[in-house]
């Protein structure tokens, strides 16, 4: 059984750095290679390319305010000897906060970087909302959002995010689409860094789940144009 390249959560697409390079031509004539090198993989310009994407990316994100988590809160691999499985490494963190109707809400954002089964990594996120008052103290509204998950009016009254159940109630519908409005604004923004700092942005062509070829195969093929100059053109 095989295994497709990437694994995202919550990404729009497939934002892909540090994909394996290999030796062309070109290389060869500019670097007076051996021909036998031709096709070969290259470690150096593999691990330079996705070493200058890295910064860059950073440096994106710290411009909008994410920081880079502590040495407690990420694990480090060697990226091109990763032995073909799965994982992933934080790379920065931010908290979006804003207060409404007496409560302070909070949603954080952990942006991930995924290691490619065979090649290279794709970049994704973690989204988890929260917030305290100073009546009830802290409570939690999500701890892994996603497109599927809505917030609930029950949930916030049941929970008096506002400290005052008369107000939660008032204000509950408000607080919802406030915070719909604030986490689409952040992974909008978030997504054009990917967009402008990525290799490559993929979609899944095709993946065979029976029938033909190999069980779990997969086929990704490049958006036509990428995601900030969709955003640009519009």
């Amino acid at each position: 059984m095989a295994a497709p390249n990437f694994s995202k959560r919550n990404a729009s697409r497939y934002f892909c750095i540090g994909r394996n390079r290999y030796f062309t031509q070109e290389d060869i004539d500019e670097l007076e290679l051996s021909q036998d090198m031709l096709g070969q993989f290259d470690q150096y310009g593999t691990q330079e390319s996705y070493d200058w994407t890295k910064s860059i990316l950073m440096d994106e994100l710290k411009k909008v305010g994410y920081w880079e988590p502590d040495a407690t809160s990420r694990w480090s691999y060697d990226r091109l000897n990763y032995e073909g499985s799965y994982g992933s490494v934080y790379l920065a963190k931010t908290r979006i906060d804003f207060q409404y109707a007496g409560a302070e809400f909070y949603i954080d954002i952990r942006v991930k970087e995924n290691i490619g089964h065979y090649s290279g990594s794709c970049l994704d996120y973690e989204i988890s909302v929260s917030g305290c008052n100073f009546e009830e103290g802290d409570f939690d509204l999500c701890d892994d959002y996603n497109d599927d998950f809505f917030f609930d009016v029950e949930d916030l009254i049941e929970k008096n995010v506002c400290g005052n159940l008369g107000m939660t109630k008032l204000q509950a519908k408000n607080i919802i689409k406030k915070l719909y409005h604030t986490i689409s604004k952040a992974k909008d923004e978030l997504e054009l860094i990917f967009s402008r700092c990525c290799d490559d942005e993929l979609y899944l062509d095709w993946i065979c789940d029976y029938g033909c070829g190999i069980v779990g195969e997969a086929g990704y093929d490049s958006y036509p144009t990428r995601l900030y100059e969709e955003r640009e053109a519009a």
